[in-house]
């Protein structure tokens, strides 16, 4: 089953939302927080919670209402965009 065109823009519109994610309504403060908690690479607990929101994005849930924190953390976290990113080419390219 191929992605449909709907999918597609789709994908492409959370690519460059995720991209151009704004940082400026953030206090300064938990910058340094986040620095030291979020960076590195996607832990375990990460990878679940990669696979479950590829797998709610298919299915066209919102994923800031769904997974708030971690979306939070998506944004902020330049690793996890990655892999998410290669998580939905995967899948994208598993229905081709």
């Amino acid at each position: 089953m191929m992605p449909s065109d709907e999918y597609k823009q789709y994908l492409a519109l959370v690519r460059a939302a995720l991209a151009d994610a704004p940082a400026d309504d953030w206090p300064k403060t938990a910058d340094a927080l986040l620095a030291l908690t979020e960076a590195g690479e996607p832990t375990e607990r990460d990878a679940d919670l990669l696979e479950l929101m590829s797998h709610a994005f298919q299915r066209g849930e919102d994923l800031q209402q769904a997974f708030p924190h971690f979306y939070q953390r998506l944004q902020r976290n330049p690793a996890l965009r990655e892999a998410f990113l290669e998580i939905l080419d995967m899948m994208e390219h598993e229905d081709e």
